[in-house]
């Protein structure tokens, strides 16, 4: 028997994400991007492939910002066609039309929009880039407009505590947002470097959710999602091709690698990944 095949299956991870694409055309200050040598075309068909065979069923490209590779409408096709559902995580700077065609068409099953202030000046702030505000709201209304699904995630920070209600009432007409995810900041990457400027305490937290989740009008879930809760429900890949889990926020604030996709056996890889089946189970449906 093959102890590589389905390995990741066996365990119960469904979902991966890779960061495919280590840099970004924002400058935000809390980013957890890994910054390393991204795979080039080949290594990426490789590492798609790989994760298949693993028995991996969705696949996100996220970042850095994925817009920015150029093979990315290739590598999403090829994803598809070998039976993966593909998700897309981006902050829509940059929307070109082949991005768009692959969205309209659901090859790209699901997206991820992240806004996280209520105005150009609140958001583009918080992200450290002008013009971003502009771009998410018109990539809302794209994947409005062409009804494809859309989860909007908001960090809520003490940067943008006090208009978390705000972001609400902007997002209630959007009625193709199935999920808008509130996620506790966690001090990983650049937020560990900045931590002081956008930690709020955990009861702060639970008030300001509790809150919006009384005000909001829309039609998507709410969720609160606690930095508890991101404890083990992960597999991620950085652009190199490495995969990591998420544990306790570590003192060096960067999770430890366990292994190459492209040259550790699956089978070790996947005993070796600090996972939980009951946690993925939970964030992802089994």
């Amino acid at each position: 028997m093959d102890a590589c095949r389905d390995a990741f299956k066996r365990i119960g991870l469904s979902k991966l994400h890779w960061e495919c694409w280590s840099a970004c055309n924002l400058n935000c200050r809390f980013c957890y991007r890994t910054i390393d040598t991204p795979l080039t075309t080949n290594e990426a068909i490789r590492l798609i492939e790989t994760c298949r065979y693993a028995g991996v069923e969705r696949f996100v490209f996220a970042g850095g910002d994925p817009s920015l590779r150029g093979d990315l409408p290739v590598l999403i096709d090829l994803a598809e066609s070998i039976g993966l559902s593909v998700e897309l995580q981006s902050n829509f700077q940059r929307f070109s039309q082949e991005l768009k065609d692959r969205i309209y068409s659901g090859t790209v099953s699901l997206t991820g929009i992240s806004l996280d202030g209520n105005t150009a000046d609140r958001h583009d702030s918080f992200r450290s880039t002008r013009g971003n505000f502009n771009a998410v709201i018109k990539a809302l209304e794209f994947h409005q407009q062409v009804n494809r699904p859309v989860i909007v995630r908001t960090i809520v920070s003490s940067q943008n505590a006090d208009c978390i209600s705000d972001i609400g009432r902007l997002l209630s007409p959007y009625t193709n947002i199935t999920r808008w995810s509130l996620l506790e900041f966690t001090p990983i990457g650049d937020g560990f470097t900045n931590q002081g400027d956008y930690c709020i305490p955990s009861t702060e937290f639970e008030e300001i959710t509790r809150s919006v989740i009384d005000t909001y009008e829309g039609t998507a879930e709410v969720d609160v999602y606690r930095t508890t809760a991101k404890i083990g429900t992960y597999g991620l890949v950085t652009p190199a091709g490495y995969l990591y889990g998420v544990v306790t926020p570590p003192s060096n604030g960067q999770y430890p690698v366990v292994g190459s996709m492209l040259r550790t056996h699956l089978s070790i890889l996947a005993s070796s990944l600090p996972f939980s089946q009951r946690q993925h189970a939970s964030r992802y449906g089994a």
